[in-house]
């Protein structure tokens, strides 16, 4: 544990809180390397994707429900990617209180690097856990989700 000033936060440990955050800061690390080319962050690139993923124009409340984001950070998120010419954001024809969210001409393009920086890093657990080690992987975090979600809550 401690010793004197310096606190190792890598030691091993059984508290799954510490071993998911550190999981997801290491996998996003993995993604920030991948995208780094783009200008993205991991973020950025999980709204782009699902505005590209959805079959209409998404909400910025629906993609941020879908990617469990609160609203003042999506609405950073939307501004930036948009002023970035990332998205195109329009009126909802109705709901005059709501945007739309379209990927724009740069983000459609950009497409197959967005989806092959994020590809990479499943590939590259795939590689180093095993295929069989994987899908437990898949399935465990899949299942835990489920499990501390609150009744009645699904697929968030």
């Amino acid at each position: 544990m401690p010793t004197g000033d310096v606190l190792d936060v890598n030691h091993p440990t059984d508290d799954i809180g510490f071993l998911a955050n550190r999981f997801t800061r290491v996998m996003r690390a993995h993604l920030a390397e991948g995208l780094a080319a783009e200008g993205l962050t991991p973020q950025q690139a999980a709204v782009l994707l699902a505005v590209l993923h959805a079959p209409d124009a998404p909400t910025p409340s629906a993609v941020a429900d879908a990617l469990d984001i609160d609203r003042p950070t999506m609405t950073g998120l939307v501004r930036r990617l948009e002023r970035d010419g990332w998205l195109c954001v329009r009126p909802n024809p109705h709901d005059s209180r709501s945007r739309l969210l379209a990927p724009s001409d740069r983000c459609s393009d950009a497409r197959p690097r967005i989806e092959a920086a994020a590809a990479a890093v499943g590939r590259t657990l795939a590689t180093r856990l095993g295929a069989d080690r994987m899908r437990e992987l898949v399935l465990l975090l899949d299942a835990a989700s489920d499990a501390l979600r609150p009744v009645g809550v699904v697929g968030r």
